[in-house]
């Protein structure tokens, strides 16, 4: 993607929440409303502006991977905790479009980056969510095999096109077909995701099903000791 086309990008991504925040805020000032009225409109500016802020960290994540500066901050956590944090976070907007989130987690210490891990949750819960309609599901997973962590995000979703497969996880890719296009978002979230996962020495892998869903899993080692990217690769390859 040129130079001009990606800031043509981000400049069009900027503007929704920009608008937004800027329009119910003069709504706010000019007009006299009930209370319900004003809960509502400063439920969209607190929304827009928290989108707004995911859209300048997704930036600046990904410059920082650019430029080869991604360092990690390691320590012991449970993960279903920071598990449970996330889909606590990603739960209303999940509740919006009545999808269903489950969990099946495997209670267990790991030493890794705390905000770099919720990070990639964050990233494949709320892109499942986003792309799974109405009355549908996410299940998400997580075990220890290997002495590897596996997370899986498996969805009900719209799928991916056999013909964007190859080009998911690249920065500012975005699918080519109605659906996708009607979505907000830098596409940098999964290209985010790989980078921070890739960085604690993991992988990540998807399967999908155009029209039946979308399955996402990766695996990092528990500790840091644990890696070893030959051994690595061939341990946790399988589905």
């Amino acid at each position: 993607m040129e130079k001009m086309d990606i800031m043509a990008d981000i400049s069009h991504e900027f503007r929704t929440p920009l608008n937004a925040i800027i329009g119910f805020s003069e709504l706010l000032i000019k007009g006299d409303y009930s209370k319900g009225k004003q809960h509502q409109f400063l439920n969209n500016i607190s929304l827009s502006g928290k989108h707004l802020l995911e859209l300048v960290n997704d930036l600046i994540d990904m410059s920082q991977n650019s430029e080869g500066k991604i360092s990690l901050h390691y320590e012991k956590f449970e993960i279903t905790k920071a598990i449970k944090e996330i889909v606590d976070v990603l739960s209303p907007l999940a509740l919006k479009k009545d999808i269903i989130i489950k969990t099946d987690l495997q209670k267990t210490l790991i030493e890794a980056d705390l905000r770099k891990f919720k990070q990639i949750l964050y990233n494949l819960i709320h892109n499942s969510i986003k792309y799974t309609a109405g009355n549908g599901s996410i299940t998400v997973k997580a075990h220890i095999r290997n002495n590897s962590l596996r997370v899986e995000i498996k969805d009900t979703g719209v799928g991916i096109p056999v013909k964007n497969g190859d080009k998911i996880f690249e920065r500012f890719y975005r699918a080519s077909s109605t659906c996708y296009e009607t979505q907000e978002g830098t596409g940098l979230g999964l290209a985010i995701s790989k980078a921070f996962i890739e960085a604690h020495g993991g992988n990540i892998y998807f399967k999908s099903d155009e029209s039946h869903g979308t399955k996402f899993w990766f695996n990092i080692p528990i500790s840091k000791k644990e890696i070893n990217r030959d051994n690595y690769l061939a341990l946790n390859c399988s589905n």
